[in-house]
Order: C-alpha cells, then structure tokens, then sequence
C-alpha cells in the first residue's frame, strides 16, 4: 500500500467514523483518526498476523501512538481494529488481483 492510498483510507475514515457503531454521540475526529491510523499502520506492519495476535503490543503501544486523542485503548481498539481489518481486505484483494493479472500474462487463452 503506498501513500496515496494510505491518504485515500484517511480520507475514507474521516468522511466516516461517524457511521461506525462504536463512535458515541459527540465523538471527535482528533479523537478517531489516530487509532485508524494506528490499525492501518499495524496491519502493513504485521501483514500476516491476525489481530488477536498483536493485540497485547498494540495496547501496549496505544499511548505513544495517540498523540492528542482522548479514547482509551478500551475504545480505541475498536477503530484499530476496524481499520485493520479494512487494510488487511484492501491489501488482500490487490494481491489476488495482481496474481490473477500476472496468471492472465502467462496463459493468454484463459
């Protein structure tokens, strides 16, 4: 994933956190967009990993990696997680279509 995309999913998150069941009422942008960061950044650093798996360490982390956002891990992790699990789809589907383009190269009848 490079830049632009990690722009492109910045802007998806902050046209939608507010639709997410975990956002309360009065919830804050400054207060989201570090944990969707935060899960974006983790899941290109973990590629292969589930989330249960560096769950612990992204906790662990969550202070140093706020900045200014007032949530808790309790209610950060719900974001993390939900960008996490986006990049990790995202990610996914540009490799099956980059192996499934590089399969067509190579077998120009199919």
């Amino acid at each position: 994933m490079d830049s632009r995309a990690i722009d492109r999913e910045e802007t998806f998150w902050r046209t939608q956190y507010r639709s997410r069941p975990y956002v309360t009422y009065g919830g804050r942008e400054d207060d989201y967009l570090p944990a969707y960061r935060y899960g974006i950044d983790a899941s290109l650093q973990f590629p292969d990993r589930a989330f249960a798996d560096i769950e612990d360490v992204l906790s662990r982390n969550w202070n140093r990696a706020r900045g200014r956002s007032s949530l808790k891990w309790t209610k950060a992790r719900l974001a993390v997680q939900d960008s996490w699990t986006r990049t990790c789809e995202i990610v996914a589907a540009a490799k099956a279509a980059a192996a499934a383009a590089l399969e067509s190269e190579k077998d120009p009848a199919s």
